[in-house]
C-alpha cells in the first residue's frame, strides 16, 4: 500500500473502523477495500 498516497489515505479515511479486524482477515477485507475504493475513484474522478 505504498504506491499512491492518495488510494492511501481514501482507503485508510473509509477502513478505519476495519483496520482493526484487517489482521483477523486480510485478504477478504484487502479485496472489498480495493474494490469499494476502485468503485468510489471511479464516480469521483467522473464527478
Amino acid at each position: 500500500m505504498k504506491g499512491s498516497g492518495r488510494r492511501t489515505r481514501i482507503i485508510a479515511k473509509k477502513a478505519k473502523h476495519h483496520l482493526n479486524n484487517r489482521l483477523d482477515v486480510s485478504p477478504r477485507v484487502g479485496q472489498l477495500l480495493m474494490r469499494y475504493s476502485r468503485a468510489k475513484q471511479r464516480a469521483a474522478w467522473r464527478g
